[in-house]
């Protein structure tokens, strides 16, 4: 038989990606791909746990104690519940973890991610009850429907037996049940997300009652962006513009400031550490490899000396520091920044001015205010640059997310194009003649090398919005959150979804035209013929959008079988497990490396959070044409619920926590997923002349919309500012005394002004030889042994804990970093020297103003 003869063609479609055979077959492959994996992350773990539960072996560890003070600020979390070590033992502490678990192990953001997880699988439930009702109405259509045939239908053994173009050919009257369908699943996914939204503000106002939080300096501060030209002298400017205002009651204005000698030199302290750390592992290797003591008095080894280079090192460093503390105190070069930070006296204050002239616009003078986030989440090398260039970065990115949109569908259209029966033929006539014998073959590779390929190209996504939201000034880390997640929904639902319906919809529109026949066809005796056949054109290709995006549905069902069977991958982190092994077995790491190598990243809520929104989007728009798509949506979010809860505990990082700040963002594209779904079924419903079920959407798609501005603006500003309604404010209260350098950290200075100098990071039995340079790291030997599991612990074990002024054993209250951490010496805010008399003025008049 002839690949190119009608047909092997006609036999394809009926034994090709859209058969039922096809899709069992893709459900098989997947299902063994996916347990598999499951089996192969139960057998691995207790065995690997750097690699699958990190965060558990950290935090179990005593060698976490004055971790802060080798590394920078860790966020592994804590209180993490024991995992039994038998082989679904997981799944179990996943299921009993609570939701009150998880925030007070992992924070607000944590929470909120599973508390939306479970909302989009309780919704993607109530869709799918009521895709399972349509998918009997579907097929019933046909043999059930006024219209009889006598021969047996064509579609009896593909998936669009089951799709909505049965009652559409069949019995329009069965269409009213899509209708009721729709009206149902609507009401039910309008209730859970006002649930959802009424959980956030609570969690919210919680969060903003905590002592934690409302007294905390972040909490009494107000953010200031795009500040004027003529604002950064001095600070009297900015106390003006708030005067301006009607803002009176701050206690002190100041700018944000950039420091380029200091920030240079931290960092170049930072890779001198990391010399010296090489040199000592390359120099000592392999004594401490043969040298194993079986208590802690025997820990040091013998006989050994520190070798020139790494004298050299200590030298430099210790200089560098001495150069930094004196910076420091003494002062250094600043520039001032386009940004601003306003103190009050209370939190309350800080939230009522948000509240007033929070947002775009609102502000006088073009500035814009917004409640400060923690110190530790400012990103400052893009906090304040100039407003005009932001703008023209901001511009440029959206063009640049907007051509990658366009630009990828010619890959995805060359990937789908070597799936055809034809081109294999062409490029490989024996395997397209091996195909076109084996039609479940073809349906099989049809259905699942493109999603397949397309999920790879989509893995370099996030990393690449994450660059183009850094270029367009990003400033702090929630709203880089923001930022990227939108970027991400709209490359989902525009470039690959959109852009590739429409591609499809004009190939199959203008395949066959020809000036020629555009003319004939147009032709007629008279204007008024013409104009009936131009609108029927119209009409028909209007038809043909409809059709077209129908017709897409078999692609998008293969799509999510595959994301929801290959999912359980995400546990088996082969690649972080392969990176493990080769670094560990062929190369020469150093302690800090040891520890760093399975160093959990934070977890990505902007990549995670997108990818879950498409599949609701995809899921929402195909559920009324093929129902089935929701039965694997289903098995997708439960799958996500379960996986990325455990990452969360166990694999990734806190990261930083916004409190739930991305959520209205997220929200708002879940409501744009429903009212997307309704306007697509009335335009479907409109176009094949089914008016009066079409006007019953259009009047479902007006009541969402409306019903989701309000439940959005009726819970947004409380989720956002504190509220009288929720409870009673916390009363004011005097802070303990804490050390000076506890206190500066909390200011709002740059990182380079108040950031701990880490410590060399060797190994125990040579510590010794640093002392004399680093006085630090003195090992304490008393009770060590009792304490210390082994030799190939942290150092940390040994180093003494100052409980006193300096508070060291409390991440974040530590003291200025000099070479050991103590800052008794230190004394107020480090002199910032941009120039003499600009200083002496601002200081002037800042003591006269405020």
């Amino acid at each position: 038989m002839s690949l190119s003869s009608p047909d092997f063609i006609d036999d394809f479609v009926k034994n090709g990606a859209n058969t039922i055979d096809g899709l069992f077959a893709q459900m098989g492959l997947t299902s063994i791909v996916g347990i598999g994996a499951v089996l192969f992350f139960s057998f691995m773990r207790p065995r690997n746990q750097d690699v699958y539960q990190p965060n558990k072996l950290y935090s179990d560890s005593l060698s976490r104690r004055g971790l802060h003070r080798f590394f920078h600020d860790s966020q592994i979390p804590e209180k993490l519940p024991e995992v039994p070590n038998t082989l679904f033992g997981w799944l179990s502490v996943v299921y009993r973890t609570t939701d009150e678990q998880i925030r007070e192990s992992l924070g607000i953001d944590a929470v909120m991610f599973v508390k939306l997880a479970k909302t989009m699988l309780k919704t993607a439930c109530a869709f799918m009850v009521g895709s399972v009702i349509l998918i009997i109405v579907n097929a019933l259509a046909w043999p059930l429907g006024p219209n009889k045939f006598q021969v047996t239908s064509t579609y009896s053994r593909t998936l669009d037996s089951l799709a909505t173009t049965q009652p559409v050919q069949f019995a329009p009257d069965f269409l009213w049940g899509h209708v009721v369908i729709a009206y149902l699943t609507t009401a039910a996914a309008l209730y859970l997300f006002n649930t959802l939204w009424v959980e956030f503000v609570a969690v919210r106002q919680d969060y903003f009652r905590t002592p934690a939080y409302f007294h905390s300096p972040h909490s009494k501060t107000v953010l200031v962006t795009k500040l004027k030209p003529e604002m950064l002298s001095d600070n009297l400017a900015l106390a003006e513009s708030m005067r301006e205002a009607n803002v009176t009651h701050f206690t002190s204005c100041n700018l944000a400031l950039k420091v380029p000698a200091l920030d240079e030199a931290v960092a170049q302290h930072e890779k001198l550490v990391f010399h010296l750390e090489e040199v000592l592992h390359q120099t000592f290797g392999k004594q401490l490899a043969a040298y194993q003591p079986t208590n802690a008095a025997e820990l040091a080894l013998p006989n050994a000396v520190l070798p020139p280079e790494a004298e050299r090192l200590c030298g430099q460093i210790r200089d560098l520091e001495m150069t930094i503390l004196k910076m420091r105190r003494e002062g250094c070069e600043a520039k001032p920044l386009y940004a601003g930070f306003v103190e009050f006296t209370q939190a309350t204050e800080s939230h009522e001015v948000c509240s007033q002239l929070g947002g775009h616009g609102k502000a006088p003078l073009g500035l814009e205010l917004e409640l400060a986030p923690r110190p530790s989440d400012l990103i400052w090398k893009h906090l304040g640059k100039d407003p005009k260039t932001m703008n023209s970065k901001r511009l440029l990115g959206n063009f640049i997310v907007f051509g990658v949109s366009v630009s990828w569908l010619f890959p995805l259209a060359g990937i789908t194009l070597l799936t055809q029966p034809l081109t294999m033929y062409k490029i490989w006539p024996q395997l397209g003649i091996v195909m076109s014998n084996n039609p479940k073959t073809m349906a099989f590779v049809q259905s699942i090398l493109p999603p397949i390929l397309f999920n790879s190209f989509l893995m370099f996504l996030p990393a690449f919005f994450g660059m183009i939201t850094d270029m367009q000034g990003a400033y702090t880390q929630a709203l880089r959150t923001r930022m990227i997640t939108r970027k991400m929904f709209i490359f989902y639902t525009t470039g690959f979804f959109c852009f590739f319906t429409a591609i499809s919809i004009f190939y199959q529109a203008f395949s066959n035209w020809t000036p020629e026949g555009f003319v004939k066809k147009f032709a007629g005796p008279n204007a008024g013929v013409v104009l009936s056949k131009v609108w029927q054109k119209i009409q028909q290709y209007l038809l043909l959008v409809s059709v077209t995006f129908a017709s897409k549905g078999v692609f998008w069902m293969n799509y999510v079988v595959n994301g929801a069977g290959f999912f359980p991958l995400e546990l088996a982190r082969a690649w972080p497990l392969i990176v493990s092994y080769v670094r560990r077995t062929y190369s020469s790491l150093t302690p800090r490396q040891e520890i760093l190598i399975n160093n959990p990243p934070a977890f990505k809520y902007e990549s995670v959070i997108s990818l879950m929104l498409f599949y609701f989007f995809i899921g929402s728009c195909y559920a009324w044409v093929h129902p089935l798509i929701y039965v694997f949506v289903v098995l997708y979010f439960a799958f996500a619920l379960i996986i990325y809860k455990w990452q969360l505990m166990f694999v990734f990082s806190r990261g930083s926590d916004s409190a739930g700040d991305w959520f209205p963002t997220v929200s708002k594209r879940l409501f744009a997923s429903i009212l997307t779904a309704q306007a697509l079924l009335a335009y479907y419903l409109l176009t094949v002349a089914r008016w009066v079920p079409g006007g019953f959407m259009v009047a479902l798609f007006l009541a969402t919309f409306f019903g989701g501005r309000y439940i959005t603006g009726k819970h947004l500003k409380a989720a956002q500012y504190l509220a009288d309604s929720y409870g009673p404010v916390p009363t004011p209260v005097e802070m303990p005394l804490r050390s000076e350098h506890a206190q500066r950290r909390e200011r709002y200075m740059h990182p380079a002004l108040v950031q701990r100098l880490i410590l060399p990071y060797v190994d125990p039995r040579i510590e010794h030889l640093l002392v004399p340079y680093f006085p630090d790291l003195a090992p304490v030997h008393a009770n060590a042994g009792d304490r210390r599991h082994s030799v190939n612990s942290l150092s940390s074990a040994f180093t003494p804990y100052h409980n006193g002024g300096t508070s060291a054993t409390l991440p974040g209250l530590e003291g200025l970093a000099g070479p050991g951490g103590d800052s008794g010496s230190l004394s107020s805010r480090p002199s910032i020297r941009r120039s003499a008399a600009a200083v002496a003025r601002g200081a002037r008049r800042r003591r006269r103003v405020l």
